[in-house]
């Protein structure tokens, strides 16, 4: 009975003294406002054990997110973080990116960290292909564009090189919808047509999008 009392007694304490990463977040979720091109986060943790921690790997799931750590090694009770940087690139709607950092801990040295947004898009398109059949009477088509009403200072405009297609971008009205309408000089001979929007925002910021037309 008493050696099993001291068996335990030395588990307890062999628990106690093993060095184990304590970590503020392992998920963090964060607002971005519309046209951003990265997001920051950090993930801050603390070494709690007795022992030095190595930290072997952190790796990304994902090309377009980052994963930085100053050092490795982290003593009894010395705290660290890791930066992470998202690039947003054309990505819209909801993101969440991973990070798997692996230590060289006894036990439970594999953590995965979690930063999730959601990423607002600059223009939203009722349609990106605009088709008319050969021979097709010579219709106005219209393309309903709703710009991000929260961008700062901007312009939108409409680019083709088609000289066979009409192409009129409205102003916007009080929502901040514009009205894209496409009129075609003839439908006999097949068009493959891009349209090209270009949206400016702020400071010599930019983003263009594509709307494609098509006859026969």
């Amino acid at each position: 009975m008493k050696y099993a009392i001291f068996s335990a007694l030395l588990l307890f304490l062999n628990v106690v003294l093993r060095a184990e990463l304590v970590w503020e977040k392992t998920e963090i979720e964060k607002e971005i406002p519309a046209g951003a091109e990265i997001l920051e986060a950090s993930f801050r943790f603390k070494n709690t054990g007795k022992e030095e921690i190595t930290v072997k790997s952190v790796n990304s799931n994902c090309g377009c997110t980052t994963a930085e750590l100053e050092k490795r090694e982290y003593k009894e009770g010395e705290s660290g973080e890791i930066k992470v940087v998202f690039e947003i690139g054309e990505r819209v709607g909801f993101q969440e990116k991973n990070i798997s950092v692996m230590t060289d801990e006894k036990s439970n040295g594999s953590y995965v960290l979690t930063l999730k947004t959601n990423v607002p898009e600059i223009l939203k398109m009722e349609q990106r292909l605009v088709v008319w059949k050969e021979d097709e009477a010579m219709v106005e088509k219209t393309v309903k564009l709703e710009l991000n009403r929260t961008l700062p200072d901007v312009n939108v405009k409409a680019e083709c090189r088609e000289s066979k297609l009409a192409v009129v971008l409205s102003e916007p009205d009080e929502n901040g919808v514009y009205l894209l309408k496409l009129k075609p000089q003839q439908t006999k001979e097949p068009i493959r047509a891009t349209i090209r929007l270009v949206v400016s925002w702020g400071e010599g910021k930019k983003r263009t999008f594509s709307v494609y037309t098509r006859i026969g």
